[in-house]
C-alpha cells in the first residue's frame, strides 16, 4: 500500500546496505511510496530477498551485489543501475 503523504513515483533509489535492518526498511518504505528501489549488499542471496520484496510492492529492482569498501564495485553499480534506468535520485 502506498503511502500517500510521500510520493516517490519515478524516482529510482539505490539502498547500499540495503538487504537487512534499517537499510532493509528504509527500502521498503521508498517502494511503498512510489520509487522503484535497488537494495544492494554483498550476499547474493539476501539481495534477492529484498529485491523480490519491492517487486511485490510493485515497484521495479535489480538484483546487483556490491562492497562499500571497494570503489570499483560501487561504480560497478552506479553504471549498472544508470543503464537500466537512466538516473538515480536517491
Amino acid at each position: 500500500m502506498k503511502y500517500k503523504g510521500f510520493d516517490l513515483t519515478g524516482r529510482v533509489a539505490v539502498v547500499v546496505g540495503g538487504t537487512s535492518g534499517i537499510g532493509q526498511t528504509i527500502g521498503i518504505g521508498l517502494a511503498e511510496a512510489g520509487a522503484d528501489v535497488i537494495p544492494t549488499g554483498r550476499r547474493a542471496e539476501l539481495v534477492d530477498t529484498a529485491a523480490k520484496e519491492i517487486e511485490s510492492l510493485g515497484q521495479r529492482s535489480m538484483r546487483i551485489c556490491s562492497d562499500v569498501l571497494n570503489r570499483k564495485s560501487l561504480e560497478a553499480l552506479l553504471r549498472e543501475v544508470v543503464s537500466v534506468f537512466s538516473k538515480v535520485d536517491i
